[in-house]
């Protein structure tokens, strides 16, 4: 796959008519002014590759906003959108302070996860990335620029609705101190059904810990429970033991956790489809169970190596959402479960790609009936319909905010449902 082109096997093929890297705002700002009246997609990395980030004949604006972070005395940090997000905590790192919320990739971009909301392991005490935006800078469909806070009439759609507003060129970000070391635990269980039982279980514990998740792959079936601290310390174990929950503990530093979480190979000989879905803890289990019983078939599972991911949000102590499409704002509902799945089938079995998307298809659709919301990848396969049983009235204002703001159909084309 290269620069121009996108395909899987056959399946799916887009190619775009022009590929500009930009590194300055008033480069992106020129391109956008001057369309020619084709569709643009803006791509950087992770949350906006793909058939997401091309349209047939259309710009691909390459975004290469790459300055320095700069934190102010108030701690809060501006960061340009085209950095990706191991850069971005280095750079707080060396200023004593950290991103309240990391993806669980850091080579994805800033803009990438401004444009879907932004989960990981520490979205379990603090919600999405998006949350702790407090300004907003960006180019609107003509290229002009645009400053949104809080309070202003598109704030509610100008993150979270797939670069619908146009191009967020930076963010000033909330930041948390900076800690030097990372306690982990992990609880292994012996399969899926465990594994369920066992998160519903610690989720209502409502532990005094940042980090809550779980990870299953064809090795292994894992629950993570994850705690900063500034200086070495062990107390997981003990927390866990007195809620008779036995744990194997792990006391690692802050940078090698980063280290880990930025080392990724994508090899070009496979097709990368995945999908994220939330749901109420009372829809968990069922929607969890359809996952994995997907991810797991012997036909896909052979080819794709399956993992899943499961992330949870727990509202009574995250930052309520004020972004009408940000995929954990349900109204009365306190503990809300994140379930990724991601199959990488190899592209010289085109049966395999195809048995993996109508698979994550399916799993759409059983999602939305369940009262669950998707993430971001399959959000653009949704249709009018479903997206408004997804996100209700949520999802009837963030239309007319759209509209009111001067969205674009030409600007990222076919990244969310018909408006």
């Amino acid at each position: 796959m290269n620069e121009l082109d996108f395909s899987f096997s056959g399946l799916l093929r887009q190619r775009a008519g022009t590929v500009v890297p930009v590194s300055s705002v008033a480069a992106a700002a020129a391109l956008l002014a001057d369309t020619g009246g084709r569709a643009i997609n803006f791509r950087g990395a992770g949350h906006s590759f793909g058939d997401r980030c091309i349209s047939d004949g259309g710009l691909l604006l390459l975004n290469r906003l790459c300055d320095d972070v700069r934190v102010g005395t108030d701690h809060v940090a501006t960061v340009p959108s085209g950095l990706q997000w191991h850069e971005v905590e280095r750079q707080l790192n060396q200023n004593g302070r950290s991103a309240p919320v990391l993806t669980n990739w850091l080579g994805a971009t800033v803009g990438g996860t401004m444009a879907y909301g932004g989960f990981g392991v520490s979205s379990y005490r603090r919600g999405a990335q998006v949350d702790h935006v407090r300004r907003v800078e960006l180019l609107d469909a003509q290229g002009r620029q645009r400053v949104v806070v809080p309070g202003d009439p598109d704030w509610s759609v100008v993150l979270c609705t797939a670069g619908a507003m146009g191009m967020v060129t930076s963010i000033d970000l909330g930041t948390v101190p900076y800690q030097a070391y990372l306690e982990e635990a992990w609880i292994a269980c012996q399969d899926e059904r465990e594994l369920a039982g066992k998160l519903l279980s610690l989720a209502a514990m409502r532990l005094d810990v940042e980090m809550l998740w779980a990870q299953i792959s064809c090795e292994q079936r894992l629950i993570g429970i994850g705690r900063r601290s500034d200086v070495k310390q062990s107390v997981l174990p003990g927390l866990l033991a007195e809620r008779s929950v036995a744990c194997t503990a792990e006391l690692r530093t802050w940078e090698s956790w980063v280290a880990a979480q930025s080392a990724r190979a994508f090899p070009r000989s496979r097709a990368y489809l995945w999908s994220d879905y939330v749901v109420p803890a009372s829809r968990f289990e069922s929607v969890f169970l359809r996952a994995y019983q997907l991810a797991y078939r012997p036909d896909i599972a052979a080819y794709a190596r399956p993992r899943i991911r499961v992330l949870i949000v727990d509202r009574q102590f995250s930052p309520r959402s004020t972004h009408e499409l940000n995929p954990v704002n349900f109204a009365g509902e306190e503990l809300l479960f994140g379930i990724g799945v991601y199959l990488e089938p190899l592209l010289d079995r085109p049966d395999v790609v195809a048995s993996a998307r109508a698979g994550l298809s399916d799993l759409l659709a059983a999602c939305v009936e369940a009262g669950g919301r998707p993430y971001f990848a399959t959000w653009h396969e949704m249709n009018s319909e479903q997206a408004a049983l997804a996100y209700g009235d949520n999802w009837r204002r963030a239309r007319a905010a759209l509209a009111a703001g001067g969205a674009s159909p030409l600007i990222n084309p076919g990244t969310m449902p018909p408006l």
